[in-house]
C-alpha cells in the first residue's frame, strides 16, 4: 500500500513541477514554436558550399517550411535536403544568393505563394537580412580565422537547370 502512495506523491508532484515550470517560462515571455531564426538558417545556407548535384535545396515560405517532412524525405530517399525556406516571404532572394554566390548545380524545390512571391523585394525583408546576418559571420570568421563558413565567389558558376 505504500508503494501506492508514494507513486501518487510522485506523479503528483512531477505534474505540478512541469506545470510550474511551463507556467514560469510563459509568465517570461517564451512560448512554445518551431525554431526559425538567422543562425538556424546560416548553418544551413553554409551546407551548400559542400552539396553534390545530386542534392536537393528547399526554398519558399512557410508552405515548404512546415509542409515538407524532413526525416520523411530522408528516409525515402537517403538524403537529407537543405531547408532554406522563410516564414511569410519570397524564395527570391535566397534563390538569388545560389545563383550568384554558390557552385551549387543540384536540384531546386521552389514553393510559390503567389502572394508572397515578389513581396520581399526590398533588402530588409527577412530573406535578404538573414543572408545579410550569413556573409556578416562569415566575414567575421574569416577575421578571427575561424573560417568555416564560405563564399564562392571565385569559382566558376554553374546554370541551374529548371526542371519541369
Amino acid at each position: 500500500m505504500n508503494l501506492k502512495k508514494a507513486l501518487s506523491i510522485a506523479i503528483i508532484t512531477s505534474i505540478l513541477g512541469v506545470v510550474a515550470w511551463e507556467l514560469y517560462w510563459r509568465s517570461q515571455g517564451y512560448v512554445p514554436t518551431i525554431d526559425d531564426n538567422k543562425a538556424l538558417w546560416a548553418i544551413q545556407r553554409d551546407r551548400l558550399n559542400t552539396l553534390a548535384q545530386d542534392d536537393v535545396v528547399l526554398m519558399g515560405s512557410s508552405r515548404i517550411l512546415y509542409g515538407i517532412q524532413l526525416d520523411a524525405w530522408e528516409k525515402e530517399t537517403g538524403k537529407r535536403p537543405i531547408q532554406l525556406a522563410n516564414v511569410g516571404s519570397s524564395p527570391l532572394p535566397v534563390f538569388h544568393d545560389i545563383v550568384e554566390n554558390t557552385n551549387y548545380a543540384g536540384t531546386v524545390i521552389l514553393g510559390v505563394a503567389p502572394g508572397l512571391f515578389f513581396s520581399t523585394t526590398y533588402p530588409k525583408a527577412q530573406p535578404w537580412a538573414w543572408w545579410t546576418y550569413y556573409i556578416r559571420l562569415d566575414i567575421m570568421l574569416r577575421d578571427l580565422g575561424l573560417h568555416k563558413l564560405t563564399l564562392n565567389h571565385e569559382k566558376k558558376k554553374q546554370k541551374l537547370q529548371p526542371i519541369i
